[in-house]
């Protein structure tokens, strides 16, 4: 037994290297552990978090205890406890659904409790410190809230922390560090300075991922599909403390409309019947964030049939899809979807993540037009227009990813394109009923003597916009009124449902297939997150007009809306600098380079990016000129009266420098410069401490030293530097 005491109590080799500071130990642990928390809870990871923070206290106890043992046989258990971890991971990676950074983080979680086991050394501390920050980028990039910066700064000055203490060890054990502690305040000061001029800078250039490039996106949540048989019908989150006795539906949804918009939290445009006389609007609070390159309108709901009241899905059902074996993709159907066959405008393939902050109906949110969907469920209803629902409502910390073909919506194209019949295709969406005859007067008025259909629209657009004003506590048209007819001639007051009604009524009264969406406007990007965080109160309603050879385009006739064209924008950091603070300049440059036929958006931040490229290469060619004329003038901690000074200086320290006898400590700073006379050959020191003495007149003397006796320095370096002179 004893023998064996003897084997698992076998002491560290190296005792030297034992670290035995319980302060920096308590820093370090908090730092890790801190990492391990915003990891863990920014990628989901509630249930591991839990067995992460109490196996960080039992590592860090252990491995203090233990501290001048070898731990031989806990390594062993370590190693296979990694391996474990890695295999477990390839697995994840390989044969589930689960995003690749939620896996990637789990693992680094458990290497980082393994790793907590066996911390003898202080550089063993420093490596936990490495992954701790390893695991706040994570949180970083995973981040969907502020709060993030706050637990940055707390763990910048912890690790601040460790480093100063770790510095104050090494120096207090004699270990190979030059100077003092207090040396570690100046570096320590400058660099919080360089942090907080830098990072106005750093944000605004921060890339942020506007793209996924592994197959497994970003995916999560399960949900419970509450209707075995789907057909497409609408589902809506239960109102807290609602009496569902009796109702054959689960407690925490409904399929009633009616029910639903009697809530406070409702919308009406979430209804398969959108009635311009109901009102109702979503509180002001995030509903969800997304995860995309451009600013883009989340389309939720298309209406294609108008009742003079409102709107209604003509196609609610829609297909059934169920996704792909064993994987969590749906491939979207588009044989049969005209609106793709005649499409021959130029599209960008993008990706857009949507994570849910609060249940929702069951409608899936995405970008015209989605080709691609990653869902955590079986099945969804995939509709004619291109609108998607799932059989069970949208819960709080649901992700799914979209992968859409994002049309290039150029002004130059559409003018081209001729203003024809509708096309029998399209008659659904030209359907005349419930218009009336002031409408069609309206309409026609509006667009006679316009040879091309984008005239058309805008003529409509421009029309809504001069004569119509936005209120959003307009009271209901009287019983039994056409909505449209009283906003465009009675009331001619509206809010963006009624714009958009207008525009799309006017447009089939034209014979424009048009068609009304709802979802959500794009929201308000954080460049601090890199997510645009989409509120209740951003809910909308907009149109879709179709072109001939090129399909379906948005156009927001609100006027909060764009004017033309809906087109998406690039999403940045920069990008947000740019719109939000050089728009008068953004302007100039979009209109200069716009006779060239380049994209707006693009062109002028691309420009811009350019030259606040070339700025920054000047400022740092510049500063870095200025540093070398100064160093001229700059010996160690002494400003020198002169270039000449300098000069002699540095003629000085070169030689000492090459002399070949003069390794490593020998070139210590705290040597005068006559001691380094022994180094030379005998023939030479004489000539040395000639320079020498030229050194301290030009470094302590504080005149100014003479072009004969800069010459002599000169001549004296040529002389001990020449290779058959210099000793070997």
């Amino acid at each position: 037994m004893r023998t064996l005491m003897k084997y698992i109590n076998a002491p560290y080799r190296r005792p030297g290297e034992i670290e035995h500071s319980l302060p920096l130990r308590v820093v370090a642990f908090f730092a890790v552990a801190l990492g391990v928390f915003v990891s863990g809870r920014d990628t989901g990871l509630e249930g591991v978090l839990p067995i992460g923070i109490a196996g960080l206290i039992a590592g860090y106890a252990f491995s203090y205890a233990r501290r001048e043992y070898s731990n031989w046989w806990l390594k062993i258990f370590i190693a296979a406890g990694m391996i474990t971890a890695c295999v477990i991971y390839l697995n994840q990676m390989l044969y589930t659904i689960r995003d690749h950074i939620i896996v990637l983080t789990e693992m680094m979680i458990y290497l980082q409790v393994l790793h907590s086991f066996d911390l003898p050394r202080r550089k063993d501390l420093i490596y936990s410190l490495l992954s701790a920050f390893m695991l706040m980028c994570v949180g970083g990039v995973m981040s969907r809230n502020m709060d993030f910066g706050i637990y940055l700064a707390v763990f910048a000055a912890t690790a601040l922390s460790m480093l100063a203490l770790f510095h104050y060890q090494e120096a207090a054990h004699g270990a190979t560090v030059n100077g003092e502690s207090r040396s570690l305040v100046a570096p320590t000061v400058k660099l919080l300075a360089l942090i907080a001029l830098g990072f106005p800078v750093f944000l605004i250039a921060l890339p942020r991922y506007q793209t996924h490039y592994l197959a497994n996106l970003p995916i999560s949540g399960k949900l419970r599909e509450t209707v075995e048989r789907f057909s497409g019908e609408m589902l809506y989150p239960q109102a807290p403390g609602s009496d569902t006795a009796g109702d054959e539906l689960s407690t925490n949804y409904t399929s009633s409309a009616s029910r639903y918009l009697s809530g406070r939290n409702a919308y009406f445009g979430f209804v398969p019947v959108l009635n311009l006389n109901n009102r109702g609007r979503l509180p002001d609070r995030i509903v969800m964030r997304v995860k995309t390159p451009t600013s883009i309108y989340h389309r939720g709901l298309v209406f294609d049939r108008f009742r003079g009241d409102g709107w209604k899905i003509s196609d609610l059902k829609g297909l059934n899809i169920r996704r792909a074996a064993g994987t969590a993709i749906f491939d979207l159907p588009l044989s049969g979807y005209d609106e793709y066959n005649t499409t021959f405008i130029e599209k960008d393939f993008t990706y857009h993540s949507y994570y849910i902050e609060r249940d929702m109906p069951n409608i899936i949110y995405a970008p015209y037009r989605p080709e691609r969907l990653y869902f955590p469920a079986d099945t969804i209803s995939f509709d004619r227009n291109l609108g998607m629902k799932v059989p069970a409502i949208l819960q709080k910390g649901v992700v799914y990813t979209v992968i859409s073909s994002v049309p290039h919506i150029d002004k130059n194209t559409l003018d081209r394109i001729p203003a024809i019949a509708c096309q029998e295709s399209k008659k659904t969406y030209c359907d005349p009923a419930y218009i009336t005859l002031e409408t069609r007067r309206l309409a026609l008025k509006l667009t006679a003597g316009s040879p091309h259909l984008l005239d058309k629209i805008m003529n409509i657009q421009n029309y809504l916009l001069e004569n119509y004003e936005y209120d959003m506590n307009i009271p209901p048209a009287p019983p039994g009124a056409n909505a449209v007819h009283h906003f465009l001639f009675v009331s001619k007051k509206g809010f963006c449902e009624h714009f958009a009604s207008a525009m799309a009524v006017l447009a089939r009264a034209a014979g424009i297939p048009s068609r009304l969406i709802t979802g959500f406007a794009p929201g308000d990007y954080n460049p601090l997150t890199g997510y645009f965080e989409v509120r209740g109160s951003d809910a909308h309603a907009w149109v879709e007009i179709y072109f001939p050879f090129i399909g379906w385009v948005p156009f927001d006739p609100t006027p909060s809306g764009p004017s033309g064209p809906v087109v998406s924008n690039e999403a940045s950091p920069l990008g947000f600098f740019l719109d939000n603070y050089l728009k008068g300049f953004s302007r100039k440059i979009t209109s200069y380079f716009g006779r060239f036929s380049l994209r707006a958006p693009e062109s002028t931040r691309t420009i811009l990016l350019i030259l606040l490229s070339f700025a920054l290469v000047a400022a740092v060619a510049l500063a870095h000129a200025l540093k070398r004329k100064n160093r001229s003038v700059k010996n160690s901690s002494f400003t020198l009266p002169s270039a000449s000074n300098a000069a002699l200086a540095e003629i000085f320290w070169k030689l000492i420098n090459r002399n070949p006898r003069l390794p490593g400590p020998e070139r210590s700073k705290y040597k005068t410069a006559t001691e380094f006379a022994d180094a030379f050959h005998e023939t030479d020191e004489a000539l040395f401490l000639r320079l020498a003495e030229l050194y301290n007149r030009a470094v302590f003397s504080g005149r100014v030293i003479s072009e004969r006796e800069l010459s002599e320095a000169r001549s004296i370096f040529k002389t001990i530097s020449h290779p058959k002179k210099t000793l070997g």
